[in-house]
């Protein structure tokens, strides 16, 4: 087997796994969805969207130095990835951190959207306004 058909195979199994991950996370399933998570990364390491779907669940949980770590290393990758930087200016918010906050949300265009926190089961998340 040559080495992209090996990497094929490899992403092949992550994609499913981080497609369980996020749909876990957002049933409020968190600790089902960082296992997800951190199995898919086992397989691909660069799969930047396991990586912020694990950011977010252990937000979640209250773990925000793990969280800001995989968050962290999303941008060092994909620096425009609006989803890590919404969630690191939320862990600063968490955290008190204003300035260190509001220095992501600078980076942020103005029409992203806040992180928002998981909702309660059976509560929908609100939606962004409809621009006009």
């Amino acid at each position: 087997m040559s080495f992209v058909q090996a990497l094929s195979v490899l992403l092949l199994l992550a994609l499913p796994l981080r497609a369980l991950a996020e749909e876990y996370r957002r049933l409020g399933m968190f600790a089902e969805a960082i296992d997800a998570s951190r199995a898919g990364l086992q397989w691909h390491p660069s799969y930047i969207s396991a990586r912020v779907t694990l950011g977010r669940a252990l937000i979640e949980v209250g773990e925000f130095d793990e969280a800001s770590s995989e968050l962290e290393q999303v941008l060092r990758s994909a620096p425009e990835n609006l989803a890590a930087i919404r969630a690191l200016a939320h862990i600063h918010r968490r955290r008190g951190e204003v300035s260190d906050a509001a220095h992501y949300q600078a980076t942020l265009p103005s029409a992203a959207v806040p992180f928002e926190e998981h909702p309660p089961a059976g509560v929908e998340a609100p939606s962004a306004p409809a621009s006009r």
